[in-house]
């Protein structure tokens, strides 16, 4: 689910299955239009809102902070950084070294850093 869906019904939960799948089409048409040069998704409800668009078998736990290949482009599945994952599914430190990575592969202007993320 979008930060804008969420807003719009003024909620910050975890989004249902229902509420992601109602917002697959918008997120899809975001993607396109955007073409993004990496998708990073935070936590396992955001990687898993990517099978609605076109399936993958990544899962979290095993691909954390790894660059995969998805529709095309390249994704970096993290975990997302609420007191729940940090606690419970990968510490501050871990975290802060994932994003690290995201750091180095992207610059916030000119994008990736690297020509082939996939081959790192």
């Amino acid at each position: 689910m979008t930060k804008e869906a969420q807003k719009a019904n003024g909620t910050n939960s975890t989004p249902t299955d229902k509420e992601i799948e109602n917002c697959s089409t918008y997120l899809k048409k975001t993607l396109e239009i955007i073409s993004p040069d990496i998708i990073v998704t935070l936590g396992r409800k955001a990687l898993s809102a990517l099978k609605n668009i076109q399936h993958h078998n990544i899962v979290l736990r095993n691909s954390v902070a790894e660059i995969q290949s998805w529709n095309g482009k390249c994704l970096l599945p993290l975990y997302h950084p609420s007191p729940t994952s940090i606690n419970f599914n990968r510490n501050m430190k871990e975290q802060m070294t994932d994003f690290l990575k995201l750091s180095l592969l992207v610059d916030p202007i000119i994008g990736l850093k690297v020509k082939n993320p996939l081959k790192i």
